[in-house]
């Protein structure tokens, strides 16, 4: 099942400064032959265009087009994204919870809940910030069988507790992995804390990031498969109440 991410959700999550260094990496790849990129195609219609542009990069095992149509008045994207091994179109999340007034504005929530896929022999559900705040989101996704969790997203130093807090508490109670990967340094006038975090099933920090900018790489064991762990000892007949909608 792949869910739709917005534009506005992909201008969040991917800052100038790391769409050009993926710029520059892609022109790298395509100098040394590693990668397919065709040139724009276009589609003209009355009163429009039509462009579609595919490329491939079959080291990562990926394929993919950017799609946009241009009338008057402006232009409407799609980006779609492909397995090269199963042709199957890969998960994107679209957000689910939205963090106060300013995302209200810019952002329409997401209306699925959050889908696990499979990726090299993994199991992983991906959520977008606010999402792993929410214990109900990642608790869906260890009952989808979930070995990971992976969440992009663009926390401030107020809110340092969800990195040393709630991340690690993700990862223990439902007995996965949760990667957090965090934005850093200070855009349109926001300031993002970094400290992107790796939590293991046990709640252990197995990786944490400083403030500014850098590549992290942890090698994660598959997970133990023997049965232990809080989900075989739930009373879902006992939780309808989680689905109140407020508090009395």
């Amino acid at each position: 099942m792949a869910l739709l991410l917005s534009e506005a959700e992909v201008t969040m999550l991917l800052p100038m400064t790391l769409a050009l260094e993926a710029v520059e990496e892609a022109f790298r790849w395509q100098g040394e032959q590693k990668l397919t990129n065709k040139p724009r195609v276009r589609l003209s219609v009355p009163g429009g265009l039509l462009h579609v542009m595919p490329a491939a990069l079959p080291e990562a095992r990926v394929m993919g087009l950017k799609s946009y149509a241009t009338v008057r008045g402006g232009a409407k994207f799609v980006v779609l994204l492909f397995s090269a091994e199963t042709g199957a179109l890969l998960a994107v999340h679209r957000k689910i919870h939205l963090f106060g007034a300013g995302d209200a504005q810019r952002f329409t929530p997401g209306t699925d809940p959050p889908a696990r896929f499979d990726w090299r022999g993994w199991r992983l559900g991906l959520l977008i910030c606010y999402d792993v705040e929410f214990p109900e989101a990642v608790r869906l996704l260890a009952l989808q069988g979930a070995d990971a969790v992976l969440v992009p997203t663009a926390n401030m130093p107020a809110f340092d507790e969800v990195q040393q807090l709630l991340v690690p508490a993700r990862a223990c109670e439902n007995q996965l992995y949760v990667a957090y990967a965090n934005a850093c340094g200070v855009e349109a006038g926001l300031a993002y804390g970094g400290l992107s975090t790796v939590a293991g099933p046990r709640g252990k920090v197995l990786a944490l990031d400083r403030r500014d900018a850098a590549l992290v790489v942890v090698t994660l064991p598959p997970l133990p498969q023997d049965g232990e762990g809080q989900l075989p000892g739930r009373r879902p007949e006992l939780y309808a109440g989680l689905t109140a909608v407020s508090r009395r």
